[in-house]
């Protein structure tokens, strides 16, 4: 189930809910009355998680405040944003994320800047080509994420345009 975020929905079962934005990948979400007016439960409240239990909730999904199935989809400039927001100076101009056809999500955009990208960005800055978008090893870096994304769809970041 596609969800956004800071949005009121109602789930399948006819539940209300709202998550709130991510602060370092943590989500809050709200349970709300029939009415959708009145705040009954708060996942971030552990006190709160057998009303979450009542409504086919698992402990791990109350612990992540998701349920496992639902995909949090975001304005794909603002996704762009917060992604930038991770990058050094010049990696945003190199890598042109609004031209990306599929983005990551925050999460696995983090860590392949931290594991991948960032060391070839580091190795490739002594290289006198090296604003040259055909730097092969941070191409290749790229093509890793391209592959890893391919490979594991829980890495690609649902947007609206």
């Amino acid at each position: 189930m596609f969800i956004s975020l800071d949005e009121k929905f109602t789930d399948e079962a006819g539940n209300i809910y709202e998550v709130e934005n991510p602060t370092d990948n943590i989500y809050t979400t709200y349970l709300y009355d029939e009415d959708g007016d009145k705040i009954i439960a708060r996942s971030d409240e552990s006190e709160d998680f057998p009303k979450f239990y009542k409504r086919g909730w698992t402990k791990q999904e109350c612990h992540d405040s998701l349920k496992t199935d639902w995909v949090i989809q975001k304005d794909k400039q603002q996704h762009i944003w917060d992604l930038e927001e991770l990058l050094d100076p010049g990696m945003d101009s190199w890598l042109e994320l609004s031209a990306w056809e599929k983005l990551p999500t925050e999460q696995a955009f983090a860590d392949w800047l931290d594991t991948d990208f960032a060391p070839a960005w580091e190795e490739s800055s002594d290289d006198p080509d090296f604003m040259d978008e055909n730097n092969a090893k941070l191409e290749e870096s790229c093509e890793r994420l391209d592959k890893a994304m391919a490979a594991d769809s829980s890495l690609v970041q649902a947007v609206r345009a």
